[in-house]
């Protein structure tokens, strides 16, 4: 967030830099003659011996070579510009100005005020780099003539990247040399450069060599294209075991290219009644936008209760994500997502915990994805939403009929439509830091488990196990709030140590859209405690929370309180 701020700052720091360092003499605004623009501060003889002047229109060019002649202003009204490319439109640039030129004195504070608000008009549209001037000249007429000039892109250099190739990297950049400073062009390229987790890339402006430029240096602070990782946590459910042992890769710049392969294995601690395969393929297009493929496979060996029925099931997914980002608006980052599922089924045990499992016959699911993402981050805060629909066409593929899902959950229907919304919000204050996340669902129809909302557990409501509640709509809301992280070795080598404790609440509940059996159609969890979170640069995260349960109710498992922890090693 800091780097945000230096960007709110540097436009104005090159401002001041540009009107001192490239005006020569001759452009440096003049002092007020009599016939030029009058002070406030004139003294009472010579304001005296001054007409009222008024200013009745306003002439924009773009040097001073341009500048009209006397003979030529008589009569002019309004806003005229000549040769001055501006952004958005004329009339927008003429009722942002009227209102301090027309029928105003010939004075120092309107005259400044009138800079300032072509300034801001140039700032508001996407072009923060931008010198308005005063040349001297007469001003009888009742026309003010100000000359404005853009500066352009000068050097465009990348430095730093030692493990991401230039042109890996310089492919996104919209913009070239000579070129307006378009800020949000800028802004979205450089978001797009830093979708790629193992890179960092900052903007640097500076001077341009020449006069009314700017240079751009684009930092690339990369990470080795590969990493490896291992670690436990405890984010099972009771029917397969809360323990869970994983280990994966990730693999960037595949084949040269933009690319970025990720696979992880994941079993519980016995090793017998769980095993999962995923696999995630992102391809960052040259045309700034996200393919996204994931797959995955599991299977699971459940110890029930009743072993007269089959405990053995499988599940499958594959599933295609295509984000388009929108050019930004300053400081909000926006997409629009598409995609689809497909995913195969036999079983409830790896989605439910207070129904009991099913095990039944193999049903497929197909469904399509539409969702909308925004992004917001401004010195010390950060908000992202983003709201998804997810659809279902009904039988288009064998096992799909409404009895072939009812087998997994009564009254489970084959088409729906169903939303599914996010909302998080971050703010840093002086030392401590408070974070809340919200998370929604809301179905027209009965679900299988597979696509309900689970609620319980780390992601959700700590102190309770993973997916205590699964319903059709529902939400959960978790809030924390961060003590300052601080060193245990102090060290000053490059991969430092950080410690840091929280405090959280959340509460989260919902209800299912048709009742089933005996069960209570709707229901609540809430919990609260303390946490810690720890790393040691990029090599070891860890992190505990102990949850207590602030509401029981008879068939909730795992005590009054439930430690939730993850520790990963990565290289």
């Amino acid at each position: 967030m800091g780097e945000t701020h230096l960007r709110s700052v540097l436009p104005i720091i090159f401002w001041l830099l540009l009107a001192v360092c490239h005006a020569s003499p001759e452009e440096i605004d003049p002092p007020i003659s009599q016939e030029e623009l009058p002070s406030d501060s004139s003294k009472k003889q010579r304001a005296s011996s001054i007409p009222e002047h008024t200013i009745q229109a306003i002439i924009l060019v773009n040097s001073k070579a341009e500048l009209l002649e006397v003979d030529s202003l008589q009569g002019l009204y309004g806003l005229k510009i000549k040769d001055v490319p501006i952004p958005g439109t004329k009339s927008a640039l003429n009722a942002k100005l009227t209102p301090l030129y027309y029928n105003q004195k010939f004075t120092q504070k309107n005259v400044t005020q009138i800079k300032k608000a072509i300034t801001e008009f140039y700032e508001e549209n996407g072009l923060p780099f931008v010198l308005v001037s005063v040349p001297s000249q007469n001003i009888t007429k009742g026309v003010l003539q100000l000359v404005v000039q853009e500066s352009k892109i000068g050097k465009l250099e990348f430095v730093g990247n030692k493990w991401a190739p230039t042109k890996m990297v310089s492919k996104y950049l919209t913009l070239k040399e000579g070129d307006s400073i378009r800020q949000n062009a800028l802004l979205k390229d450089l978001d797009f450069m830093n979708r790629n987790p193992f890179r960092r890339v900052s903007l640097i402006y500076s001077q341009g060599d020449t006069k009314n430029t700017t240079n751009l240096t684009f930092d690339v602070d990369a990470r080795k294209p590969y990493r490896f990782y291992t670690g436990v946590d405890d984010t099972g459910v009771p029917t397969t075991g809360r323990g869970r042992v994983f280990a994966g890769f990730c693999w960037d710049q595949m084949f040269q290219l933009d690319h970025m392969l990720l696979f992880q294995y994941t079993t519980n601690y016995e090793s017998s009644k769980f095993h999962a395969y995923t696999v995630q393929y992102t391809a960052y297009l040259p045309w700034e936008a996200v393919l996204n493929l994931f797959g995955g496979y599991s299977s699971v060996h459940a110890h029930l209760p009743y072993p007269d029925r089959s405990n053995h099931g499988q599940s499958g997914q594959a599933s295609l994500r295509y984000h388009t980002p929108f050019a930004p608006n300053r400081s909000l980052i926006h997409e629009f997502i598409a995609g689809a599922d497909w995913k195969i089924t036999d079983n409830t045990v790896e989605y439910v915990d207070t129904v009991f499992p099913v095990f039944a016959q193999a049903i497929n699911i197909s469904q399509g994805v539409l969702g909308y993402v925004c992004k917001y981050q401004k010195e010390k805060t950060a908000v992202e939403s983003g709201i998804e629909m997810f659809f279902s066409p009904g039988e288009i593929l064998p096992g799909q009929s409404n009895a072939d899902f009812e087998s997994l959950r009564p009254g489970a229907k084959n088409t729906w439509v169903y939303f599914n919304g996010h909302l998080s919000y971050e703010k840093m204050f002086s030392s401590f830091t408070y974070q809340f996340y919200f998370k929604g669902q809301a179905s027209t129809e009965s679900l299988i488990p597979m696509v309900q909302l689970g609620i319980g557990g780390y992601g959700s409501v700590r102190g309770y196990d993973e997916r205590q509640m699964s319903v059709d709509t529902g939400m959960f809301v978790s809030n924390e709030l961060r003590a300052p992280g601080f060193s245990i070795f102090r060290s000053k080598q490059p991969h430092q140590d950080k410690m840091q404790f929280l405090i959280f609440f959340d509460v989260g509940g919902g209800a299912d859209y048709n009742k089933i059996f005996s069960i209570k159609p709707h229901n609540y969890l809430m919990g609260a405690g303390p946490g810690v979170r720890y790393h040691f640069g990029q090599f070891l995260t860890a992190r505990l929370d102990w949850g207590i349960k602030l509401h029981h109710q008879e068939g909730f498992t795992g005590g009054n309180s439930m430690f939730h922890f993850s520790v990963i090693g990565s290289y």
